[in-house]
């Protein structure tokens, strides 16, 4: 149901605001592409999420778990989760955003072009991850009967 509202989303971020209001750039896919150009590059987008949270929450339940052999603190297995699953959905990441805009994945799959600007992302994400994931490990353990 946000797919559309995520492609309006790309297309301004790309365009710095050029292209017009958010309704406008609306409006205008849905008449040059119809109704599936409302959800181009949907399904990279799920491609994209769905591993990215598999992994932050694998990698952090074994990092925080006391028994496992490679336990730290919860704040940085947090931030080491964020750390892995960045790596692992920044690639998917750009393909979304590039098909998003009109280009096919032959034209957006360049190796070299995937992990542009991956470690801004990376800097970006494992304090967020380290301080959400953390805080709820923190915040569960006090609650725990």
């Amino acid at each position: 149901m946000t797919a559309p509202l995520e492609r309006v989303r790309i297309v301004r971020q790309a365009t710095r605001g050029e292209s017009g209001s958010s309704l406008a750039i609306l409006t205008r896919i849905f008449k040059v592409e119809g109704w599936p150009g409302l959800w181009r590059g949907h399904a990279v987008n799920l491609s994209r999420v769905i591993p990215s949270y598999a992994v932050r929450l694998s990698v952090f339940g074994t990092l925080s778990d006391a028994r496992s052999p490679f336990f730290v603190n919860p704040f940085l297995a947090g931030s080491l989760s964020g750390l892995a699953s960045s790596l692992v959905s920044y690639p998917l990441d750009v393909l979304r955003t590039r098909m998003s805009m009109g280009n096919t994945l032959l034209e957006s799959f360049r190796v070299r072009c995937l992990f542009s600007g991956c470690f801004l992302t990376v800097i970006e994400t494992m304090p967020y991850a380290g301080l959400s994931l953390g805080t709820y490990a923190y915040l569960t353990s006090d609650w725990q009967v």
